[in-house]
């Protein structure tokens, strides 16, 4: 009864760990793709 209480938590709380993990990389991909975009824009200010 304890162990599927367990397993039944560890199944509920696991959907809230890989959207926080998916959260953390789909953050992590914005910022470079931020900081490309701004470089990009940067290089072709110093070529004008």
């Amino acid at each position: 009864m304890s162990l599927h209480f367990d397993f039944q938590a560890f199944v509920s709380t696991l959907p809230v760990m890989l959207w926080g993990m998916l959260g953390g990389l789909v953050v992590m991909c914005f910022i470079c793709l931020i900081l490309m975009i701004l470089y990009r824009l940067g290089s072709m200010k110093k070529k004008h």
